[in-house]
């Protein structure tokens, strides 16, 4: 599982090195982060292979508890992804907006949160990067 978002954070840190920053980018990114279904499927064939002695096997509950503690986690990251994705998207569809964020700028945030996202275990609280995005870029 971390192999594959270590995979997908490096092709992303890669496109944003190789290019700008637009609308489509963000957008590519959700769509990223919604087809990126494989912990799901590692964590319910986890599941499968758990077994149990039988009604109040502590071991058994205690290891389906942490799986579904592990997808709960990384299902709040991309939650908390998506939303940052969106924010950007909408900044960047206002493209008459006030402040004009300079691209290397904008790049280095972006590896921050990339950074932020690969390096934190399943069951860190991670920031919210749109609040940070829009009270140090826009003002907001």
């Amino acid at each position: 599982m971390s192999e594959n978002i270590n995979n997908i954070a490096a092709e992303a840190t890669a496109e944003i090195k190789n290019s700008q920053i637009t609308a489509e980018y963000a957008l590519a990114q959700i769509e990223k982060i919604l087809a990126d279904t494989q912990h799901i499927y590692e964590a319910l064939y986890a599941l499968r292979d758990v077994q149990s002695k039988g009604p109040g096997d502590l071991g058994a509950q205690g290891v389906a508890q942490g799986i579904a503690d592990v997808v709960r986690c990384r299902e709040t990251t991309n939650q908390q992804l998506i939303a940052f994705y969106q924010n950007m998207y909408e900044d960047l569809k206002k493209e008459k907006a006030n402040v004009e964020v300079d691209p290397s700028v904008r790049q280095q945030f972006l590896d921050f949160v990339m950074a932020t996202t690969t390096t934190a275990s399943p069951a860190s609280e991670l920031p919210d990067f749109s609040e940070i995005w829009n009270t140090i870029f826009l003002g907001k």
